[in-house]
């Protein structure tokens, strides 16, 4: 396997081969690093530009309620903020981008004082870091340059979005500004996630779905990243229902958790469930290659991804309800998503 994917805080490349390939892998990296300016060319930029449009079209453009996420970020952040835009870019961003800008960005950011190299599965170390220092060493260091800082996000007034689309059912998206990921506050707000949306007995899937039967699904979820994070709630309506419903009985499900907190047991539920999907993604070489890159990228040590968990532990009840009153109680975004 060869791939790479980009979020908001990183670019990730990787291959998985027999360990009796690992110098052509550390090889092919190398020369991605430190040659693939010298080869770009106008053709193959034009290339791989058609490529990511058409990303975009059948990702985000043709796919029903496909551009809501980017609406909201634009909603919710400022224009400054990195967050604000989407990282496949729009459009006209795409076709902007001239070869002198595409190969000035590669040279500052991806230049190995800006890059984590990970090696995992069986291998001997020795030999590996001689195949390290023989392909990456004689790459030179990029540029300095400044990373943006800690940027948390507040709303002076809650934003309202109404968009037609090429969709069947209503949609309700309702996202607040939010922690950032690797902090306690993140962690139990994924926990409040949890006791909202997670499984048939949650806060929002048994009152919308199951009892009222108004809602055909029902998310909520913390998403931290680097420098802010955002807590969203998603619900697709029942046909015949409307959004105005949806929203009133999200409320309310908010409402009754505000005022009488969670359980012990909600908790220790949702805490099980983490657990469990950390061990899941764990469980393969490239898990735990992406785990030690992703914490060495974004805290600069890879040691933390031993103390993922820590940030879970002891979560009491009061805990949930301080951080749901912070959060579910502040200026938000929300956006209607309803059929043309």
């Amino acid at each position: 396997n060869v791939n790479g994917s980009t979020t908001e805080d990183r670019t990730n490349y990787f291959e998985i081969v027999p360990s009796n390939y690992l110098e052509l892998g550390l090889y092919l990296e190398a020369d991605r690093m430190g040659f693939l300016v010298p080869a770009m060319t106008q053709e193959k930029l034009d290339n791989q530009r058609d490529v990511v449009k058409n990303e975009r079209r059948q990702r985000v453009d043709n796919v029903p309620y496909g551009t809501a996420y980017e609406r909201i970020a634009a909603a919710l952040y400022p224009p400054t903020h990195p967050y604000s835009w989407p990282v496949i870019g729009y459009m006209e961003d795409l076709s902007a981008a001239s070869l002198e800008d595409v190969m000035e960005f590669f040279r500052l950011y991806y230049a190995p004082n800006n890059a984590s190299l990970v090696v995992s599965g069986d291998f001997d170390p020795k030999q590996a870091k001689e195949w390290v220092k023989k392909y990456f060493g004689p790459i030179p260091m990029g540029k300095p340059f400044e990373r943006p800082d800690v940027q948390p996000v507040t709303l002076s007034e809650d934003k309202r979005l109404v968009v037609e689309d090429k969709v069947q059912l209503p949609r309700l998206y309702v996202t607040w500004p939010s922690a950032r990921m690797n902090t306690r506050e993140d962690a139990v707000r994924e926990v409040l996630g949890d006791i909202l949306s997670s499984g048939k007995n949650s806060r929002l899937y048994k009152s919308l779905v199951y009892e009222k039967q108004i809602a055909q699904t029902v998310f909520a979820f913390q998403n931290g990243s680097e420098i802010a994070g955002e807590f969203a709630l998603q619900v697709t309506a029942k046909p015949g229902k409307t959004l105005t419903e949806m929203e009133s009985a999200v409320n309310d499900v908010i409402q009754h958790l505000l005022n009488d907190g969670v359980t012990e047991r909600e908790i220790e539920k949702a805490i099980n469930a983490k657990e469990s999907q950390l061990i899941n993604r764990r469980q393969t070489v490239l898990g735990i290659a992406d785990a030690l890159a992703a914490y060495h990228t974004l805290t600069g040590d890879a040691g933390n991804v031993n103390k993922e968990f820590d940030r879970f532990k002891g979560i009491t009840p009061d805990d949930v309800l301080a951080e749901a009153n912070k959060v579910l109680t502040a200026h938000k975004v929300v956006l209607s998503i309803v059929p043309e």
